[in-house]
């Protein structure tokens, strides 16, 4: 997951997650942002979302990110603009929402304008799925 041929900001990320978490994630994933051109047609940029994430043994939930790195969630109703996106393929994964910790490392600055918040959500929902499995239906 994080071996010499890993990408930077996953490297990055899982260290973070570590350093503040206390153990290593089990799954780092990424989603690339895309950029709406005319007619509805969008290319993938080589920014986006990185999301660490791994499980809490107590049902908690607690969010973090390398963007705004003095605002820590740990309730999903206390969320912060940031962490809306997160938050959101959290409810939508499940309900109650699993015990997870993530960490959220959105490769652009908000003032870019570039992001969107739909590669933080997916990179979100692709770590709950692979630590959780398929959403509840």
């Amino acid at each position: 997951m994080t071996g010499p041929a890993t990408s930077p900001e996953i490297r990055v990320t899982a260290y973070v997650f570590e350093r503040v978490f206390g153990s290593a994630p089990a799954t780092v994933l990424r989603a690339p942002a895309a950029l709406a051109l005319l007619d509805g047609l969008s290319v993938a940029l080589p920014w986006g979302a990185v999301v660490a994430a791994g499980r809490t043994g107590d049902g908690s939930t607690a969010l973090y990110s390398m963007n705004h790195h003095t605002d820590r969630v740990t309730t999903p109703s206390d969320a912060p603009h940031w962490g809306r996106e997160p938050i959101a393929a959290l409810r939508a994964h499940s309900d109650p929402v699993p015990g997870v910790r993530l960490l959220v490392n959105r490769e652009l600055p908000a003032e870019t304008g570039l992001l969107t918040g739909a590669e933080t959500y997916h990179a979100t929902a692709l770590a709950l799925r692979r630590l959780h499995g398929p959403p509840a239906t």
